[in-house]
């Protein structure tokens, strides 16, 4: 056993230590029987362990009873002092339960005292009913809430008979307090005793006697009518600015301070692609947001926590996974008493801005790339006119480079002493908003060396503030050059004008006279000064001026370039009668209509004309008068009058052609002018291609010598370069082989390539429009002609077909060797020709097209010059199908 280890002494103070947790139930005791039971018990434990126990205790007989004994006696001294622990408890029990009667006494009585102070003073209405509906009472809080004076007048009304609410709201509150027992937040509707409306909410409880049967109804009814109305109130705010937030265009998003979304608006939606659903009640950053931009987004919340608005860009990642640039601007939200609880972010959608700048960026750059590639001086400077960029034609104009600009080279050095304070005004009322449309100042190089200069120069702003000046410098020495080439070529044109023996005038719409050759001053007196007289004495003679102007009107009002030969008389300056044959055009100048009068003098053929009527008319009395005379003339006089008609005949045939050779004469000299602007600008675009090719060659060869490994990377840069050199050349090599001089002799000709030169010189005008189909025979062939006749020839034709096709078309070319000529086929599928104007299209001056589009010249110029080489041109058309 446990107990038989250890000596005596140990073994008894565990036996007493079990006796004395034994002895710890006397607690729990509440009588004297229950006591007289513990302490026997108790001692018959003690004898029966020690009877039991005692030779393993090593205890003698007379231990054993002194043991028992003394255990004993302390348990009965434990029952005696229990029993009288008991007494002192019983009486101190009801001395507790009469204070505790009295004390429930008082509280009753001060409860009612209470209730009553509660009943009379409560700002909510306290009521008692019996089940049936009627009124037991009522405090003066539901007497002013419906308007009544006294409980008496209330007390007369029941419930269940709707005199205070609906029968229907009465039911179910009955329902609902007889089933539970009482009624919690009940709302309904009261009337008052002026009849109107309220809203009230109702707690209530059954009031049951001793036997459960229901005395009353005790309850409390608050006035919610106000509140109701704040809350549709509030609703209705609520729901507007829900919609408001739902139709704005910016993104709205509302989170807590621990970032947990708390509102979308439907633009988040729409932009985002979350739903509502998917994104309120999460912390919305961890979704929407790349872990890199985590810091950002704490300090942006931490300036809101501390009442601080914030501004941020900042990229959204989409449900689909695209990010879109936002600005967000971001707000913190208080509650009544100031505190942060909440932030809301108004979101813009930049990405177009993103995009924007980027691409802007992009655009400096190949604004910075194609400046440099400009064939003039782009600049920028300060304020003070230092320098602070340029292209590198501004370096290689000036003879300066990269470093001399970064010593700060002022704008103003780079023209000469003499021009400087004239530039330096213009730089001042360019501050000013003068326009300054490109003044010439001479240009000073590095060297010293001046040439002539353009300068074009605006103000740079920033914010609306004036920070520098951008301008371009063109080197004009070429066109110096060309003004004065242009200068004699006009001289000339005005030496043909001045000698041409013909009337030539330009005049306005009012009569007044802008230009007039020397022949006009010569046959009618009309000088300078009279030019805008309206009542100079020259003028129409008054019986021919009704049949000029209706010309004049049906040829401003037709789509006719010019009218038919005109014949009218003209009254000199000194009184003197001329007659006059000729022709009125329409000339747009400045988008402003003028008419040209080309006319030649016929007077001396109208006498003719005139004695020849004369004689007509007088013939019949001369014959009867001088009948054997006239019998004897007779064969003389028809003689004469056919010779004289002949005459006549021919002298008109001379008319129409000095017109028609005068005309053409002005067309050759436009386009020998043509010619010789277009030779000038092929040669001068040749020179800058051949810099260009011979600096990509440089580059081919710097890159095979020092960056091999990077020459793939530029290679397609370079050929691209190469391309554009090639379809430049093309188009110069089209220009010279078009503008070559009429009157060269004859040399031999590859028709192929004169096609081609002429469809590179109407690329413009075909591309992504007409297609081009050709069928070149592989027959050899040889023209002996004039090269620049014929570019003329096939570029007309093309030109016509190019026009008469409206959208998108196409134009085959056929070529063959037959016999020992070659035929050439052109096919458009353009708007055709009309049969009653076929047979004219090859006449000077003939045209269909608006006024201002075409001169009527191209196609008869192409049936001269082709009957010059024994040619022969023929048509083919239907409308809307096309023409061969």
């Amino acid at each position: 056993m446990w107990i038989g280890h250890g000596n005596v002494i140990e073994r008894l103070n565990t036996v007493v230590i079990m006796l004395a947790l034994l002895n710890m139930t006397t607690f729990f005791l509440k009588n004297h029987k229950s006591v007289i039971i513990y302490i026997v018990i108790n001692i018959a434990m003690v004898v029966s362990f020690i009877v039991l126990s005692k030779n393993q205790l090593g205890l003698s007989n007379s231990s054993a009873s002194d043991y028992i004994t003394d255990t004993s006696i302390a348990i009965l001294f434990t029952g005696v002092l229990i029993i009288y622990i008991l007494k002192i408890n019983k009486g101190a029990l009801e001395k507790v339960e009469l204070d505790y009667k009295a004390r429930k006494i008082a509280e009753k009585e001060n409860s009612e005292l209470k209730y009553k102070t509660l009943f009379e003073n409560a700002q909510i209405g306290i009521y008692q009913t019996t089940p049936d509906g009627q009124i037991l009472n009522a405090n003066p809080a539901i007497l002013q809430m419906l308007g009544y004076n006294s409980l008496n007048e209330i007390k007369n009304k029941n419930l269940e008979k709707g005199e205070l609410h609906g029968n229907s709201e009465r039911q179910k509150f009955k329902q609902l307090i007889e089933k539970e027992g009482s009624v919690r937040n009940f709302e309904s509707k009261w009337k008052k005793k002026n009849g109107d409306i309220i809203t009230i909410i109702e707690n209530a409880h059954v009031v049951k006697d001793a036997n459960g049967k229901i005395l009353y109804y005790d309850g409390f009814v608050e006035n919610i009518t106000e509140r109701k109305k704040a809350e549709k109130d509030l609703k209705e705010s609520e729901e507007k600015y829900r919609t408001l937030m739902d139709n704005m265009n910016e993104v709205i998003i509302v989170a807590d301070i621990n970032h947990i979304v708390q509102y979308v608006n439907k633009k988040f939606t729409e932009k985002l692609g979350y739903s509502s659903e998917e994104i309120v009640g999460k912390v919305g950053y961890k979704i929407l947001h790349d872990p890199s931009n985590y810091e950002m987004i704490e300090e942006a919340n931490q300036k809101r926590i501390n009442k601080n608005k914030s501004q941020y860009e900042i990229p959204f990642i989409a449900k689909d996974g695209h990010k879109i640039d936002f600005l967000v601007n971001g707000a913190p939200i208080t509650d009544s008493e100031g505190k942060i609880i909440a932030s809301i972010g108004a979101m813009v959608d930049i990405t177009d801005r993103k995009n924007a700048e980027q691409a802007l960026k992009e655009s400096v750059k190949k604004f910075r790339d194609m400046a440099d590639m400009l064939p003039v001086a782009v600049w920028e400077t300060d304020l003070a006119g230092i320098c602070t960029y340029t292209n590198k034609m501004g370096y290689d104009l000036h003879k300066y480079t990269y470093e001399d600009f970064l010593s700060k080279i002022n704008v103003l050095s780079l023209i000469t002493p003499e021009d400087k304070e004239r530039a330096s005004e213009n730089l001042k009322k360019n501050l000013l908003g003068e326009s300054i449309l490109g003044e010439e100042y001479t240009g000073q190089r590095k060297d010293g060396t001046k040439f002539p200069v353009r300068v074009y120069t605006s103000v740079i702003y920033e914010n609306k503030v004036p920070i520098g000046f951008r301008g371009v410098t063109v080197d004009i020495s070429k066109v110096k050059e060309a003004e004065m080439e242009l200068k004699e070529s006009e001289e000339r044109y005005r030496t043909i004008i001045e000698a041409f023996p013909d009337i030539i005038m330009i005049s306005d719409l009012n009569g007044n006279i802008i230009f007039g050759n020397p022949t006009l001053e010569r046959v009618t007196g009309i000088t300078v000064d009279d030019y805008n007289n309206p009542k100079r004495k020259a003028h129409i003679h008054p019986d021919d001026q009704l049949y000029i102007s209706k010309s004049i009107i049906e040829l401003l009002k037709g789509k006719k370039n010019h009218t038919s030969i005109l014949e009218n008389r003209f009254i000199d300056k000194w009184g003197n009668l001329h007659w006059f044959s000729g022709i009125i055009s329409k000339l747009t100048l400045n988008n402003k209509i003028y008419l040209q009068t080309i006319t030649r003098e016929v007077t001396d053929k109208k006498i003719i004309e005139q004695e020849l009527e004369k004689h007509r008319n007088h013939l019949e009395f001369l014959v009867q008068e001088r009948t054997e005379e006239l019998a004897a003339t007779n064969e003389e006089l028809v003689s004469t009058n056919e010779e004289l008609h002949n005459q006549r005949e021919e002298l008109e045939a001379v008319l129409t052609n000095l017109q028609n050779a005068q005309k053409q004469l002005i067309q050759a000299e436009k386009m020998a002018s043509l010619g010789v602007l277009a030779a000038g600008v092929a040669h001068e675009i040749n020179n800058p291609l051949n810099f260009i090719k011979g600096g990509v060659v440089g580059l081919e060869n710097y890159f095979d010598d020092n960056l091999k490994e990077y020459k793939v990377e530029v290679a397609p840069l370079l050929e691209g370069i190469n391309v554009g050199v090639e379809r430049a050349a093309a188009i110069v090599t089209s220009l010279n082989h078009y503008s070559r001089r009429d009157d060269l002799s004859g040399s031999k000709c590859d028709i192929h390539l004169i096609i081609d030169n002429c469809l590179v010189m109407l690329q413009n005008y075909m591309k992504h429009k007409i297609e081009i189909i050709k069928n070149y025979t592989s027959k050899s062939h040889i023209l002996m002609c004039n090269e620049g006749k014929l570019h003329q020839v096939i570029l007309n034709i093309l030109t016509n077909a190019v026009q008469a096709i409206n959208d998108k078309g196409s134009i085959t070319i056929n070529t063959n060797v037959v016999k020992d000529k070659i035929e050439i086929a052109f096919k458009d599928t353009g708007c055709g020709i009309n049969e009653d104007v076929i047979s004219k299209i090859l006449d000077p001056f003939f045209t269909t097209k608006e006024p201002g589009k075409g001169t009527g010249l191209g196609l008869s110029i192409t049936y001269n010059i082709l009957q010059e080489y024994n040619g022969t041109i023929e048509f083919e058309s239907k409308p809307n199908k096309g023409t061969t």
